[in-house]
């Protein structure tokens, strides 16, 4: 991963007349690693969970995902929901963002919820923030209030 940064820096800061190289070597260690992670991923989701579902109950699962979501500093955590608000579906937007507004301290999920602000398409906000109960809900961009979306729907 830490290769991924250094050629990105150097295509980012390099010569022109080895772009071409560059980019081609970014995108040839860019399409391993991700090959590689989604072998990673399909051992986990099937070896790994069924071992884990054989040794612990739906709530010991539940319990254990909430203290290792509890553990990530809300430092770490803001860079991944970056990521996240924008790859994950609404549904489970609103049950990572509501165990996080019943768990976390009011101005730490206000925080996150921020993030989702920052990088969520209108609709989409819209959407979580409804399925929330966080009506209305201010554009911190010019102060008007975004639209209820009514009746709410899977993704």
């Amino acid at each position: 991963m830490a290769d991924l940064g250094v050629l990105a820096q150097a295509l980012r800061d390099g010569d022109a007349s080895h772009a071409d190289q560059l980019a081609l070597r970014l995108y040839r260690h860019l399409a391993d690693f991700t090959a590689e992670n989604f072998v990673h991923m399909r051992e986990e989701e099937t070896v790994i969970n069924a071992r884990l579902w054989s040794l612990f109950s739906d709530d010991d699962l539940s319990a254990l995902h909430d203290r290792l979501l509890a553990s990530i500093p809300p430092d770490e955590m803001a860079l991944t929901l970056r990521w996240l608000v924008t790859a994950l579906s609404v549904p489970e937007l609103t049950g990572l963002y509501g165990g996080m507004r019943d768990s976390a301290p009011a101005p730490v999920f206000v925080a996150m919820f921020d993030i989702a602000r920052e990088h969520m398409q209108s609709e989409r906000l819209a959407r979580l923030a409804g399925a929330l109960g966080l009506w209305p809900l201010a554009d911190p961009a010019d102060g008007s209030t975004l639209r209820s979306p009514g009746p709410q729907s899977a993704e």
